[in-house]
């Protein structure tokens, strides 16, 4: 049964749908007054409705039945710098809400190449992922802010910065150890720090070190900025 989405709290048993969802649902689908709807909220909860009427373009919907999921353990979040195309923020948005990621955080590093981001259409890709997978919590998704005042006011159980560390090309003993399978074991949250094209420079990679952030390798090959947040996502979130 396709998902619908609504930002409001419910705070009584009959409300309206939002105008775009109330759109989908009477003009694309043709649901009709008796039909039966679920709705999310993005914070846990599903509620099985009935439509019960359209008012000035909107569904009417009384629910029914509440179910309530708690988040998984440990939740996860993404620290990214944005790349120049927004088209890839919004493929790695996607990818990180299926994958079950608690926030998405944007950093804004010497090397970033796009400082400004449109949160609303970042937030819309996030909950037609969260909408289409069946999930029922939807990433936090923040503005972008500077990179030291992220980091130093960072409260997480794990923090952890990935960085490209070899010495030279094919030496490894600079390289930093892959993610540990612990940290994701015994933790209740867990924040990475993914940098821009052209990696986080080497004063940021002390600074995040002096914060208490632990550096970690995602393999020796150069991954893009949203590969390498997905690929890691995706490393934490099934373990």
């Amino acid at each position: 049964m396709q998902r619908f989405y609504t930002s409001g709290v419910l705070k009584k048993n009959d409300f309206l749908l939002e105008e775009s969802e109330s759109h989908h649902a009477l003009k694309v689908l043709r649901h009709k007054a008796g039909d039966v709807l679920q709705v999310v909220d993005g914070l846990g909860h599903l509620f099985q409705c009935e439509l019960i009427g359209e008012e000035t373009k909107q569904c009417r919907l009384r629910v029914m039945e509440t179910f309530f999921t708690k988040k998984t353990s440990p939740e996860i979040h993404i620290a990214v710098a944005p790349t120049k195309q927004i088209e890839r923020m919004e493929w790695m948005t996607e990818k990180l809400t299926e994958l079950g990621i608690a926030g998405i955080h944007f950093i804004i590093t010497e090397r970033t190449e796009r400082p400004r981001l449109k949160m609303e259409r970042l937030k819309k890709t996030a909950i037609s992922a969260m909408k289409q997978c069946q999930r029922l919590w939807l990433p936090e998704i923040e503005e972008a802010m500077p990179f030291l005042k992220f980091i130093e006011q960072a409260k997480t159980d794990r923090k952890m910065i990935a960085h490209c560390s070899s010495t030279k090309a094919g030496d490894n003993e600079g390289m930093i150890s892959h993610i540990p399978a612990s940290f994701s074991l015994h933790t209740a949250h867990i924040l990475l720090l993914i940098g821009p094209e052209g990696d986080f420079t080497k004063q940021e990679i002390d600074l995040a070190l002096a914060n208490s952030f632990t550096p970690v390798s995602l393999g020796q090959n150069i991954l893009r900025t949203e590969t390498a947040a997905t690929a890691a996502a995706a490393l934490l979130c099934i373990r």
